[in-house]
C-alpha cells in the first residue's frame, strides 16, 4: 500500500515516511492543502490503521487542532469530537468570507486500498458485468460518468441495452487509482456494483496500479461493499470544512 499511503501523507503535507508504529505528529498545511475551491480546510487529521496519526493545520488554527487532540485523543472520530471542534472553531475569528459547513464538517472519510490481485473475492463477479470503454454504444444511466473519457478504460453492467451500474478511476499519480461507483436505484442492491468494482481493480492491479476506494462514515453500504471486495481499511481522515459566503 506505500502508493496508497504516500498520497494519503501528501494530502496533509506530509513526506512518506514508515507509518508502521503507533505515533502522533503534527504537520504544518500550506494554502494549496487547504484550499479546496469554494471551500476552505484548515483542519485536518488523519489516523492510519497501525495508529500512526497526523494532526495538520495551517497556522493560526494549530493551538485549536492540538488542544482539541489531548481531550479527544481516544476517539477522535465520535460524534462529540466532531462537534466539539466545529464549535471551537466557531468561537474564533474564521477566515474572512467564510462559514463552516456543518453537513460536511460533521462527516469523516474511510479511505480503503487493495494492491494484490489476491486480495479481490472474484466470486462476487456478475457475468453481467465487463469492461467498456467511450466506443460503447449504450447510454450510461447513472448520474456520474455520463460522458466517458476517451483515455480510459470502465467497467459496467448492461441491462435493456443501457448501462445501470459502472465503475470508473481517476489517477493519484504514476502508480495509483481511486475508483468510484455507481448504479441507478433500482438496480442497487443486486451485485451488479461490487462485481465492477472488482473487474475495475483487478484489470488496474495487472497494469500494476494501487486501487485506492474512497467513501465517508455515513455510506455503510459502500463501506460493505470495499470490505467484500477484497479491500483493507488503510485509514480514516477528518476535515473541517469552510464554505466561501455567497455574496
Amino acid at each position: 500500500m506505500d502508493k496508497i499511503i504516500a498520497r494519503l501523507l501528501k494530502k496533509v503535507n506530509c513526506e512518506y515516511r514508515d507509518i508502521s508504529q503507533k505515533e502522533v505528529i503534527y504537520s504544518l498545511l500550506n494554502a494549496s492543502n487547504a484550499n479546496l475551491g469554494s471551500f476552505y480546510t484548515p483542519i485536518q487529521f488523519i489516523v492510519f490503521n497501525t495508529g500512526y496519526t497526523v494532526l495538520a493545520s495551517l497556522p493560526e488554527y494549530k493551538d485549536i487542532l492540538l488542544e482539541h487532540y489531548k481531550i479527544f485523543k481516544e476517539d477522535l472520530f465520535s460524534n462529540e469530537s466532531l462537534n466539539n471542534i466545529i464549535s471551537t472553531t466557531k468561537s474564533v475569528n474564521l477566515e474572512s468570507g467564510y462559514e463552516i459547513n456543518n453537513s460536511r464538517s460533521r462527516r469523516y472519510g474511510y479511505s480503503f486500498g487493495c494492491d494484490n490481485l489476491s486480495m479481490l473475492n472474484k466470486s462476487k463477479i456478475s457475468n453481467l458485468c465487463g469492461l467498456i470503454d467511450n466506443s460503447n454504444k449504450y447510454p450510461v444511466m447513472t448520474k456520474a460518468y455520463k460522458q466517458l473519457q476517451p483515455d480510459r478504460q470502465y467497467c459496467g453492467t448492461v441491462i435493456d441495452e443501457k448501462i445501470i451500474s459502472i465503475c470508473g478511476y481517476s489517477y493519484l499519480g504514476a502508480d495509483a487509482v481511486d475508483i468510484g461507483v455507481e448504479t441507478i436505484p433500482e438496480h442497487r442492491q443486486q451485485g451488479y456494483g461490487i462485481s465492477n468494482v472488482i473487474l475495475m481493480s483487478e484489470y488496474l492491479l495487472e497494469k500494476d496500479k494501487e486501487v485506492l476506494y474512497s467513501c465517508n462514515n455515513e455510506n455503510k453500504i459502500s463501506q460493505n461493499l470495499a470490505k467484500s471486495a477484497g479491500f483493507i481499511l488503510v485509514a480514516c481522515s477528518y476535515r473541517l470544512w469552510l464554505e466561501k459566503i455567497p455574496i
